[in-house]
């Protein structure tokens, strides 16, 4: 008697690796310190400031690390509150647009973030109770599978 097997469609997610994070993390707290930029002058011989350098090197930095990144895909992240950068009114702005595909790579980037602090912070959070019952069991020990549903941790010999 054969089985009736149904596939079950699960998104597929990119592995991020943990260099990416942290390169996006330090991407997200270099600061801008330029200028605003005179449109009617000679914009186009405009020095950047040293954040503006650092957020460039990083991000194509990054986009050796994320896997599937051509050299087509730039830029590879684009903050969601990205405005144009252009002057109103000018042909320049009428064809700006958000790039709607290094935006999601944004949020996935963040989101990632996310994830990867709230598991750093339950680790913390666990090694601390471990500590308070007296029971020192080395992190390197515990797995995410250890952690039952009732929040109770057991080690690998079930104590």
């Amino acid at each position: 008697m054969s089985t009736k097997r149904i596939p079950i469609h699960r998104p597929i997610r990119a592995q991020i690796p943990l260099e990416a994070l942290d390169l996006f993390r330090e991407m997200k707290n270099v600061g801008c310190a330029c200028p605003p930029i005179n449109w009617k002058g000679r914009y186009w011989e405009r020095q950047e400031c040293p954040g503006c350098e650092r957020w460039w090197a990083l991000h194509s930095r990054l986009a050796q690390l994320l896997p599937g990144i051509r050299p087509w895909h730039w830029p590879v992240i684009q903050s969601p509150r990205a405005r144009c950068p252009y002057p109103a009114g000018s042909n320049a702005a009428a064809q700006w647009r958000p790039n709607e595909a290094a935006q999601a790579r944004w949020r996935e980037l963040e989101a990632a973030l996310k994830e990867r602090e709230l598991a750093r912070r339950e680790s913390i959070s666990h090694a601390a109770a471990r500590e308070q019952r007296g029971r020192r069991v080395p992190a390197s020990a515990c797995r995410d599978a250890d952690v039952v549903q009732t929040g109770s941790i057991q080690n690998h010999y079930g104590v």
